[in-house]
């Protein structure tokens, strides 16, 4: 039991050893840590025999650098020009000269002087930032006053002063006092451009907390100021210039110049609207020439389209050109099933309910696809499509592959809509130049991109996920789809989207309450591996099998500025 008390005693001994060397650890830090435990407030006291900057002979100018110490023994840096050193007083200021801290000193709460003659005027400037003095934070005292010059400086908790003399005498100062909270008041603001080339912003640096704040853009050319965005993406303000409060942190506002987010821009050409001037509908069919069998495609290209499974000639397309604008023609014998699974019958497709017929040709113009500006981002653009464009399936079955690793119909590594978004619509949508704006972009195909986990099915996706992608072209995942800081992806009624014609004549399935048509993402649902995920025709999302033919495209891409 002795053994036991000597121990404790022991123990307690060590640990106010450590506590006490921790505090002396801490004395020795410099003036920019946050309040340490010691009685407040701090202080810096300067008299005859404490705190001289310079030592030099009475009388002797000095310009340059010293320091001065605090009372717990911290040393602050201090910048000098035109200081004397005097007898049986502190320092001497000449005309011009000045005093001010080169290190911060963090929250000065009250600073005073005592002059030897009142009859020569004085100012204290104070400051956020090192070196930086306007007269806007200028304290004066004017010849004739007391001899004790003081200031609380209203409260604005400076970190750096400059001390300066008045008129074309020394400001002879006895002695004087600079109390402090050693509590950092100051944060950073910095402003991010994401656009550098297209104009320049002004207004960061270093704010003390609760004062106001202007900051601006200035564009250039014909680029326009996009609005501030907060480090999450949220529309702060259009304001331009913008004041507001800095916050009690470091600040970050992001902005840049060009198309708004929600404004549209147009890239590439897709087949699109249908022709539907019979004379030049004649002199396409002529120009096309024969018309496509199973046995012989002629000019034309097969889709190389499913029926019941298996690959099957039956559909077919030819782009002729005439008087310089591209039209696609499209030609079937049977109809595009719902299903790359399901037989051809006018009960298992859409294309008859489009208007659609089996043995009639079909033209389509070339046109600009519109797309929607989502997001704007270290000089790049994250575009979606504003219509549905197309009719893939996510993949050819809905069976999945044995592996190993087993390979389920809904995992978007592996399916036909990325190596067809990738290769076949890359390809014949856009110029080489255009091409060269699009970003490879590494995709997001984790479990917190499909938004299950939110709902609680976390767990019964898990299997379903894949590996991120690097894609040059994509699908929306849910979480992107519903990301409302994306502009209108947060409410189902401007999610929805209308096909093309050319989608129709695919097989795109339309609503004929809204006209609008589901659209697939690249995240698997939830419940099996034969599932994917859709925005359906009112903008929510729904299960749609990995094989259906019904839901469209509405592909995604990220270009340059």
């Amino acid at each position: 039991m002795q053994n036991k008390k000597l121990f404790a005693k022991a123990t307690i001994a060590f640990l106010a050893l450590s506590t006490l060397l921790i505090s002396i650890i801490s004395v020795g830090s410099d003036c920019s840590f946050g309040a340490r435990g010691e009685p407040t407030p701090y202080s810096i006291v300067f008299n005859a025999t404490k705190n001289k900057i310079v030592t030099t002979p009475v009388g002797q100018s000095n310009s340059g650098f010293g320091e001065m110490k605090t009372e717990l023994g911290n040393a602050i840096g201090m910048e000098i020009a035109f200081l004397e050193n005097t007898a049986s007083t502190w320092q001497s200021l000449r005309a011009s000269g000045y005093i001010t801290n080169t290190d911060p000193i963090n929250g000065i709460t009250y600073m005073r002087f005592e002059r030897v003659d009142v009859n020569k005027g004085a100012a204290i400037l104070y400051s956020y930032e090192k070196g930086v003095f306007s007269d806007s934070k200028r304290i004066n005292f004017p010849a004739g006053g007391p001899a004790v010059c003081e200031t609380d400086f209203g409260g604005a908790l400076p970190c750096y002063f400059k001390l300066i003399g008045i008129g074309v005498n020394n400001l002879e100062i006895a002695s004087g006092k600079i109390e402090f909270n050693c509590i950092d008041n100051n944060h950073t603001l910095s402003l991010i451009n994401e656009t550098p080339t297209a104009g320049t912003v002004s207004g960061a640096g270093i704010y003390h907390a609760g004062t106001s704040v202007t900051i601006s853009a200035t564009p250039s050319g014909s680029a326009e100021f996009q609005g501030w965005y907060d480090a999450f993406g949220a529309l702060k303000s259009m304001d331009n210039p913008y004041t507001f409060t800095m916050p009690g942190a470091d600040y970050e506002l992001h902005t840049y110049f060009g198309p708004a987010k929600g404004s549209t821009r147009q890239v590439g050409k897709y087949p699109q609207t249908k022709v539907t001037d019979t004379a030049l509908i004649s002199t396409l069919n002529t120009k096309a020439g024969t018309l496509p069998t199973a046995d012989n495609a002629e000019a034309w290209t097969d889709y190389q389209y499913y029926i019941e499974g298996v690959v099957t000639s039956y559909m077919w397309y030819q782009d002729v050109d005439h008087n310089s604008i591209l039209y696609r023609g499209v030609y079937f014998e049977q109809y595009r099933p719902t299903r790359t699974s399901k037989p051809s019958l006018a009960s298992e497709t859409w294309q008859d309910d489009n208007g659609y017929q089996i043995g009639t040709t079909y033209w389509f113009k070339w046109e600009p696809i519109t797309w929607k500006i989502l997001d704007v981002k270290d000089g790049k653009a994250m575009l979606l499509s504003n219509l549905v464009i197309d009719a893939q399936p996510f993949y050819r079955s809905a069976a999945y592959r044995p592996g190993p690793p087993r390979i389920y119909a809904n995992n978007y590594e592996h399916s036909d809509v990325r190596t067809w978004l990738n290769n076949t619509f890359i390809n014949k949508t856009f110029t080489e130049a255009e091409k060269n704006t699009i970003a490879t972009t590494l995709v997001d195909n984790s479990l917190a991109s499909t938004g299950h986990e939110e709902k609680g099915y976390g767990e019964q996706a898990a299997p379903y996920i894949c590996n991120d992608t690097n894609d040059w072209v994509f699908l929306l995942s849910y979480v992107e789809a519903t990301n409302a800081n994306y502009p209108g992806q947060g409410s189902s009624y401007y999610r929805k989207k209308t096909a093309t014609d050319y989608a129709y004549s695919q097989g795109v399935y339309r609503n004929t309450q809204w006209g609008t048509s589901p659209y697939l993402l690249r995240s698997p649902f939830y419940n099996a591996g034969a599932n994917s995920y859709c925005l359906d025709s009112d903008g929510l999302g729904r299960v749609t099998d990995a094989n259906s033919m019904y839901s469209g495209i509405a592909p995604v891409m990220w270009v340059t500025l």
